[in-house]
């Protein structure tokens, strides 16, 4: 059988090319940069109760915490905010009825599922060191920085 050989015939390496990135070598990029991620502030949605409107002005009117949130955090910084009134309210009724064995419960879980979406926004110290956010440090007299 020599010479003959069965199945497909391979391709060139130009074809190759060609189909990977849908342009030829040499070719100019077709692609436009990157759009930026979007650089709005969330804007407050309508229907949050008292307690959530406060917490989300509340974040949002520091100017540490605005500048590492966009758009594109609203629906997750909603939730935080939402949970934060589910909070505020399972509060309320866990000090009104102490030995309520339901309502001590709903209030751990809600203290839990703030906390964790707390974390990523980083609203602890811990959190942000994590995050490696860097939060404005006001000037302290008598403290040089150490020069490395």
């Amino acid at each position: 059988m020599g010479g003959l050989r069965s199945g497909r015939t391979p391709k060139s390496p130009s074809a190759h090319r060609l189909e990977a990135t849908g342009r030829r070598r040499g070719a100019a990029s077709s692609k436009s940069p990157p759009a930026p991620l979007a650089a709005a502030m969330p804007e407050r949605p309508a229907g949050l109760d008292s307690d959530a409107a406060w917490l989300w002005d509340f974040l949002l009117a520091d100017p540490a915490f605005a500048a590492n949130v966009n758009r594109w955090d609203t629906p997750l910084l909603t939730t935080l905010c939402r949970v934060w009134s589910l909070v505020c309210r399972a509060q309320t009724e866990a000090a009104k009825q102490p030995l309520d064995r339901d309502a001590r419960i709903a209030l751990t879980q809600y203290v839990s599922t703030f906390d964790s979406l707390a974390a990523r926004f980083g609203l602890s110290p811990s959190d942000r060191q994590r995050m490696r956010i860097e939060t404005a440090k006001p000037d302290q007299p008598g403290i040089k920085a150490r020069k490395r």
